[in-house]
């Protein structure tokens, strides 16, 4: 089933597919109502209870043959599947319908289970069509859409249950007939309409889905609770009950707003924008124009790949979180954990339901409709509510949705003895019990499937050292994994064709527009120089990525390159290149190549999962009285009162006499940064006449906020930032010069500066070490660590996170620079990343930031902003992108933004205007500062054992505790541990 090409009705019909596939599971849940006619079928053809038992697990038997649906959905179109189903479907409920309306004598008993059979498996047919192909459309929400789906087959029961009783007084052959015709007539009209469209594939097209799921919602919970209603209150005569019919049929069509709302939107958005190509405004430095001996060399390379058949199809076991067929997913371990838990777990559900209406007649219940309804209709709630609940915790706190599944079958085991216990009532609560588990277990595990378990965790692997023999691939190798590697690598001529030397070259098919796709290799050259910086870069047939990843291999062994690129566009065809990044000539080779495709969602989920493990603890509070006794039900309030991972931003004399700005800053941030105040040209514009007034202010409203501040510079090595009389000092002149400025800042400010960036930028400039000659850095170093030895002495550099094509500051040369450094004696002890971003490359900062995790030094992006080349709504968007990678890594210790207000507005971007009215990059920075702070909804009270305890983000707590009319309050500090932190508090 391929994807049909998106238009500017697609969302649309998008939209209208959902709507028809509600209908199609409104109606598919035949399955369940076997209880409204079994008494029927039982006294008709004259059935003792075990005989009738056989009869459902006939129908039972039906959906263990789903596995034909499943097998049919890798080959058949969704409209010939829905086809497929609906005639079972007419065929064996329609030969029941003969039998129970008398209208054929009762077929031989053998008879009846074929077409009870073929009943309960016509809808595995229906629901495999709209399920994987709804899952398919709606891949950013699948637990939303798989929670309203099968939300609805819960609630199918109870709809022809009521319908049945409201039209036709219970008749059972006429709701047999229903059974037959209805969804007969469904699915032919969902055969027009229903049909795989390329999904959301950016955050605004997610917005809005969240947005119209939260609608589906709100209509299928009224629904359900008119359908309660019906249940419970059922009087009235034949007007009443044809009104009800009508009513419940106008409900389940007004989800149809929602396509045609979508359809005017999307024809007026594009009335009204000129230029429908948003994207095309926005600039991406890593796309470099492709010159025509470049796409000269993409077309020969497509054309030789094409003369060689071998390398055009690529066949390759799918790796977990990929699509599978059904026998690529029975040779998993996952599928067989999967199905095991799921037999076990709706199994049982599923036999109780069954025999729900005999347990309702046994213990004296003349009408037991209403318990088949609740515990449909609460099986709605179920799934309706777990969809959309296992999304929200996946995407928030990266809660595994198995947990949820784990939960429901503790709860249904308590609703079962309920059931077993027949006292007055519990076959009530007992059916909503059972209902509302069940529905957890079949929404939860449907989005389970399609992800198989959400793909791999993020592999942190790296490595500088050169090594004899190549290490092995991580991933094992991801889609770059096959039993022949070399079908995967070809060499195609260099850009410089004079060379004589052919490059590596990975031939990919088939990428995906928005996929994080994450690169690592192992490098060699065995020709020339002793080292060379090979970059890596990827070619498709539109585009071309100058820079996705580098390495400083050196001659005769195997260096580490890791990095990685998100497409703009989709690629049937792409060539990832291997080059020298000097054009020199050399001889590269690659193994141990690995690439491993992540879903926006799985990259999310991989961030949430760090950021559980290394900026949040679990707490346990324990309360005793005096004379060391428990104390059970004791009130328990907790607040955090300041956080640990130190967030802020550049500051300028701007906020010096602005009380309000001030007020503002305070609140948000806990480490500032001077933006321009500390450096030389600032504090000693002319030789001999120093002035740090506006620096000391500064410092002093810091220290009255009890905000830490990182030292900003003692020295830039760019001239341009040097002052004019300090380029004119040459020899002896400029080293005492230099010396007395040491002096006087460090002096001044000792044990002030958490850190100082001792000589800014040394990768892209060398102003001092031209003068002074090659030990100049070396000295300041040493200089300014005898003047604060507790400071951190930082290495700031700008381009080693935000690209790869930058050559002076790659991950490996800011690597050598400070091990060349450290060689020479230097206390190093701080990598400092400033991170001026345009558009980031989110997988090639991780990996950069990997690379570096391995120097063991603490990593700090001290200058975040995005360009101001973008609109601010997509600074906003890029920002959040940043922050979150720098937060959610492990090695990342701070983050700095270089947003210092100014009346003329600040140097990239801006967090607020100058009424301090947030902007959009500040509402992200407030969104995620609230996102990272251990609420103040944490409160409770002990259990029986004394105890309460939560999960907290890193930082100082406060805590209250109550016990009659005690009270008393606490403080604890919450730092970084693996075992739970114990806090005990005696009353």
């Amino acid at each position: 089933m391929g994807f049909e090409s998106p238009t500017s009705s697609s969302a649309a019909a998008k939209w209208l597919g959902l709507v028809t596939a509600v209908w199609v599971q409104a109606i598919s849940g035949n399955n369940y109502t076997f209880s409204n006619y079994s008494d029927a079928l039982k006294t008709l053809m004259s059935l003792t209870q075990l005989q009738l038992n056989n009869f459902s697990v006939a129908k039972d038997v039906g959906k263990a043959f789903g596995l034909l649906a499943g097998l049919a959905s890798d080959r058949l179109p969704t409209p010939v599947i829905l086809l497929i189903g609906s005639v079972e479907g007419l065929i064996g409920y329609g030969a029941q319908w003969l039998v129970v309306s008398k209208r054929i004598q009762p077929l031989p008993y053998w008879q009846m289970c074929v077409f009870l059979c073929m009943g309960g498996n016509s809808t595995t047919w229906m629901n495999t069509a709209v399920l994987v192909t709804c899952i398919r459309n709606f891949r950013r929400n699948r637990g939303p859409v798989s929670g309203i789906l099968k939300g609805y087959v819960g609630l199918s029961t109870a709809i022809f249950t009521d319908i049945c009783t409201a039209l036709f007084a219970d008749d059972p052959s006429k709701f047999l007939l229903m059974l037959a015709v209805v969804p007969f007539a469904v699915c032919l009209t969902a055969v027009f309409f229903l049909r795989e469209i390329p999904p959301a594939a950016t955050a605004a097209e997610e917005k809005e889905e969240t947005r119209y799921f939260t609608v589906f919602n709100a209509v299928a919970v009224v629904v359900a609770v008119y359908l309660l209603g019906f249940d419970f209150l059922k009087t009235g005569g034949d007007a009443v009950s044809m009104a009800f019919s009508v009513i419940l049929l106008v409900l389940l069509a007004s989800p149809l707003v929602i396509p045609f709302y979508s359809h005017l939107n999307t024809r007026n958005s594009t009335r009204l924008k000129p230029d429908p190509d948003v994207e095309g405004q926005v600039v991406e430095p890593l796309l470099n124009p492709e010159t025509t001996v470049e796409k000269t060399e993409v077309a020969a390379a497509v054309e030789e790949v094409a003369a060689r058949p071998q390398l055009a199809e690529v066949k390759r076991k799918p790796l977990i979180g990929e699509d599978h067929t059904i026998f690529e997913a029975m040779r998993t371990v996952d599928f067989w954990i999967l199905f095991v838990s799921f037999l076990c777990g709706v199994g049982t559900g599923m036999a109780v339901m069954n025999n729900m209406g005999q347990m309702g007649l046994a213990l004296g219940h003349v009408d037991v409709s209403t318990f088949i309804a609740l515990t449909s209709i609460f099986g709605f709630f179920g799934r309706i509510v777990s969809g959309s609940v296992s999304e929200y915790f996946l995407k928030k706190a990266g809660t595994p949705r198995p947990l949820w599944n784990a939960a429901s079958q503790i709860i249904m085991a308590v609703g079962y003895v309920l059931l077993a216990l027949a006292v007055p009532g519990s076959l009530y609560i007992g059916s909503i019990i059972v209902g509302l588990c069940y529905g957890v277990r079949l929404a939860v595990t449907v989005p389970t499937a399609s992800e198989l378990f959400d793909g791999p965790l993020y592999d942190f692997t790296a490595y500088t050292e050169c090594k004899e023999l190549p290490e092995r691939p991580l991933y094992n190798g991801g889609i770059l994994k096959d039993d022949a590697l070399e079908n995967h690598l070809i060499s195609i001529n260099a850009a410089d064709s004079t060379t004589g030397f052919d490059t590596p070259a990975f031939v990919l098919h088939n990428l995906t527009q928005g996929t994080i796709y994450c690169f690592s290799g192992i490098a060699l050259h065995s020709f020339g120089a002793h080292s060379a910086n090979v970059r890596a870069s990827l070619k498709t047939e539109d585009a071309t990525y100058s820079c996705i990843g580098t390495v400083l291999a050196k001659h005769g062994c195997w260096s580490f390159l890791k990095g990685g690129f998100i497409l703009d566009s989709p690629a049937k065809l792409s060539f990832l290149l291997f080059q020298n990044s000097d054009d020199r000539d050399i001889d590269i080779a690659i193994a141990s190549a690995s690439l491993q495709p992540f879903t926006d969602q799985e990259w999310r989920f991989n961030q949430q999962y760090m950021i559980n493990i290394e900026r949040k603890r679990a707490v346990t509070i324990h309360v005793s009285d005096g004379n060391g006794e428990i104390l059970q039900g004791a009130s328990i309030t907790v607040e955090q009162v300041s956080k640990d991972f130190p967030f802020g931003s550049a500051i300028s004399s701007t906020i010096l006499g602005n009380s309000l700005y001030q007020k503002w800053f305070v609140e948000r941030f806990n480490v500032a940064v001077f933006e321009n105040e500390l450096k030389w040209y600032a504090t000693e514009p002319e030789q001999g006449k120093v002035n740090y007034a506006v620096a000391d202010e500064m410092m002093e409203f810091l220290r009255a906020n009890q905000i830490i501040a990182r030292g900003h510079n003692i020295f830039w090595e760019d001239p341009k930032y040097t002052p004019a009389w300090v380029r004119s000092l040459a020899g002896p002149e400029l080293r005492a010069a230099v010396n007395s400025r040491i002096q006087s800042l460090m002096s001044k400010y000792r044990e002030e500066f958490i850190h100082w960036d001792v000589s800014n930028e040394m990768l892209h400039f060398d102003f001092y070490e031209q003068r002074l000659g090659p030990n100049a850095t070396l000295h300041f170093y040493e200089t300014a660590h005898a003047s604060d030895p507790l400071a951190t002495l930082f290495m700031n550099e700008f381009n080693v996170v935000e690209t790869c094509s930058d050559v002076n500051s790659t991950v490996d040369s800011y690597i050598s620079r400070l091990r060349e450094l450290k060689r020479g004696g230097v206390y190093m002890d701080g990598i400092g990343l400033e991170g001026h971003f345009t558009v980031p490359n989110l997988p090639l900062m991780r990996a950069v930031l990997d690379k570096l995790a391995t120097l063991g030094l603490p990593i700090w992006l001290t200058e975040v902003d995005i360009s101001s080349t973008l609109d601010k709504k997509t600074q906003a968007v890029y920002l959040e992108q940043v922050l979150r990678e720098g937060f959610s890594h492990p090695s990342v210790n701070g983050m700095l933004l270089w947003t210092a207000l100014h009346p003329n507005g600040c140097y990239q971007m801006c967090l607020t205007d100058n009424n301090l009215q947030n902007l959009p990059a500040g509402d992200v920075v407030d969104k995620l500062l609230k996102e990272w702070q251990t609420t103040g909804d944490v409160n409770g009270h002990t259990d029986d054992h004394g105890s309460y305890s939560f999960y907290g983000f890193l930082g100082e707590y406060k805590v209250s505790v109550k016990y009659g009319n005690t009270t008393s309050i606490s403080t604890f500090s919450l730092c970084r541990g693996d075992e739970t932190k114990h806090v005990s508090i005696r009353l």
